[in-house]
């Protein structure tokens, strides 16, 4: 079996494995439980799929986590609990579905007919596991807003349950980008799968964990009741000039929710840029998989910092993952 993220933007740290020599042997032990996990049954399209994976990149995916299966992994202690899934098709498969137009996706390249998978046998966790909720040890209660966790030997998906199954474009975006900066920011930065140029951050160096709430004028925001959680938006007109605050200060992704921002900085809480590190690279990564190729030539020709940036970024992840965009 092939060697072996998740962190919310604003608390990166608090959210990553905790390291304990003990308890290496357990995933020893898992060996022939995931060996039944990968077998094939085509009366089981479920079973089908996760064998088909298998086959495919290494990555054992576990539908009904146990304790044994999250909590040690390769000499990590994660301090989490998982409540598993409802074991139904539909959720199941939504699961699998939600995985494969997030993740899937993206990094799976085609040519002449053939689908390389070598991204995730070198650049993913061992077992990609489903929740139904995640709850961090010494919590009272699941964390309903965690779609995620990631840490050496495995990638949770969170939320896995009837929730799934009507999620909107929007909220599918959202969780793509949390499921994105869960993986570069955690696993493949934090485990030294790829080394960021301190370079790359000198970039937008002077615009990070900056407050910027005093560019966004309020003239720009109109009322708008189907509009949640505070009834107002951007107005369209404006949202070119919103843009490009981000834009000339070099990042590619202007917050998704600049209402819900802004309005929490009155709340004591700063509306900040990404902050420097592993969610500022993401924000590049995320650009690069989700906007098309003529987007983003247009993005680097007109703002410099974005041009730099991406001038750093493309050849990094190409020579040391082995990954073209």
């Amino acid at each position: 079996m092939k060697k072996h993220i998740y962190t919310l933007l604003a608390c990166i740290s608090m959210f990553c494995a905790c390291g304990n020599e003990e308890n290496t042997s357990v995933d020893k032990s898992k060996d022939q439980r995931y060996i039944e996990m990968t077998k094939d049954d085509p009366s089981d399209p479920i079973q089908h799929q996760i064998h088909e994976f298998y086959k495919n990149t290494g990555v054992v995916i576990v539908k009904n986590p146990e304790i044994a299966d999250y909590k040690y992994n390769f000499s990590e202690r994660n301090a989490i609990d998982i409540v598993p899934p409802e074991q139904t098709q539909e959720i199941l498969q939504a699961a699998l579905d939600l995985f494969n137009e997030t993740i899937v996706k993206y990094y799976v390249k085609e040519k002449d007919g053939v689908k390389d998978y070598s991204f995730f046998k070198k650049n993913f966790p061992l077992t990609l596991q489903f929740a139904n909720k995640i709850k961090f040890e010494g919590a009272k209660e699941t964390d309903p807003t965690l779609n995620v966790f990631v840490s050496k030997g495995i990638f949770v998906m969170g939320n896995i349950n009837e929730s799934i199954l009507t999620l909107t474009d929007k909220q599918k975006e959202l969780i793509m980008h949390e499921y994105h900066l869960a993986l570069w920011s955690t696993y493949l930065t934090d485990y030294n799968k790829i080394i960021i140029s301190p370079a790359f951050y000198r970039v937008s160096e002077d615009f990070v964990d900056t407050d910027a709430a005093g560019t966004i004028s309020f003239d720009w925001y109109i009322e708008d009741e189907n509009a949640l959680p505070y009834g107002m938006r951007i107005a369209d007109e404006y949202w070119d000039d919103y843009e490009a605050i981000y834009y000339t200060r070099g990042f590619f992704l202007p917050d998704p929710d600049p209402v819900r921002r802004v309005m929490l900085s009155f709340e004591g809480i700063p509306f900040n840029y990404p902050k420097a590190g592993p969610a500022e690279f993401a924000d590049v990564l995320i650009a690069m998989l989700t906007k098309d190729a003529d987007q983003v030539k247009a993005l680097v020709e007109k703002y410099p910092l974005l041009k730099q940036k991406y001038d750093l970024f493309v050849p990094m992840v190409k020579e040391q993952l082995g990954f073209e965009f």
